[in-house]
Parts: C-alpha cells; sequence; structure tokens
C-alpha cells in the first residue's frame, strides 16, 4: 500500500509542472541501490530499518519518479538514516549553501506571501499542493513529498536541495 501525506490541488495543470528527466531519476534510484548494495542488506531489511514496506523501497530502486512522489520527507530522512547516507548525497550533494530548516522555510513563505500580496489559497494553487497547514505547524514540512518542497522552494527562487532534511 503507498500512502501519500500531502495531497495535490484538484485544479493544478499536470503540463505546468517541472519534470525532472528521466536520467535524474536514474541517477538517483541508481546511488540508492549502491548505498544499500555498500551495507551489505537487503531491500527488505532496508525497508523494515526506515520504517518502509518491502515493496515501496523496492519501487523506489526501481520506478522513476517515486523517491519525489511516494516517500514523505520524514520517511525519506530515516531511509538516509538506514542507509548511512544524507538525504542530499541522493538527490546532488554537490550543492553548496546553507541549509534552510523547516522553520526558516515557513518564515520564508510567509515573507513571500506578504511582500507578493498573495493568499495561501494563491501560493498553493501555483504550486500545486496544500501547505497550508505547514505554516502553523513547521513540523508538518515533514509530511511532504520532495515534488511539494520542490515546488514550493523553486517559486520561492531557492535551492529546494538545501532544504532537504
Amino acid at each position: 500500500m503507498i500512502r501519500q501525506t500531502v495531497y495535490m490541488k484538484e485544479n493544478f495543470k499536470f503540463d505546468e509542472i517541472l519534470i525532472e528527466g528521466d536520467a535524474v531519476h536514474q541517477a538517483r534510484r541508481v546511488k540508492l541501490k549502491q548505498a544499500r548494495e555498500a551495507t551489505g542488506k537487503s531491500p527488505q531489511e532496508i525497508a523494515a530499518l526506515a520504517g518502509l514496506s518491502a515493496p515501496t523501497y523496492c519501487d523506489l530502486e526501481e520506478q522513476d519518479g517515486e523517491l519525489n512522489m511516494v516517500v514523505s520527507l520524514r520517511e525519506l530522512s530515516k531511509l538516509a538514516s538506514a542507509l548511512g547516507i544524507s538525504t542530499r548525497f541522493i538527490f546532488d550533494d554537490s550543492i553548496k549553501g546553507q541549509p534552510i530548516s523547516p522553520e526558516q522555510l515557513c518564515v520564508k513563505i510567509k515573507s513571500y506571501l506578504n511582500a507578493a500580496g498573495m493568499s495561501i489559497a494563491e501560493f498553493e494553487s501555483r504550486v500545486g499542493f496544500v501547505i497550508e497547514p505547514s505554516l502553523h505547524d513547521f513540523a508538518k514540512i515533514s509530511d511532504w513529498n520532495v515534488d511539494c518542497l520542490r515546488f514550493v522552494c523553486e517559486e520561492l527562487g531557492l535551492n529546494w536541495r538545501l532544504a532537504l532534511p
């Protein structure tokens, strides 16, 4: 069973999604598999350590886009910890800059909304995800998936990889 804790807005236009190429997804899947193999653990063992079902973990290694859409940032962090790597390693560990905490990200979103004179509903429509609960409790950002983080950060002009857990 696949759990999706982040919901896309109903009126989101899928043709506006910022698509990452197959080669990008494939490289991430290879990094994930190599990291698991380096631990000497089976997919089932890593899944158990990360709190994921074995089929969900196997899909992360085998299916393009699963890392972006299926697991929450919390689950991704647990997975990286089980593999002994950082989440940035999976997505691009060459990115330089100060990490952005969930609390800082909420502040940046609120500042952006104020400066743009934009409502949260308008912002959610632009990014395609419901994020308002996170503005009241920044810990809820860990319920987002990578695509939600990516679209929010890109709207704000931030490098989303710096906001990975």
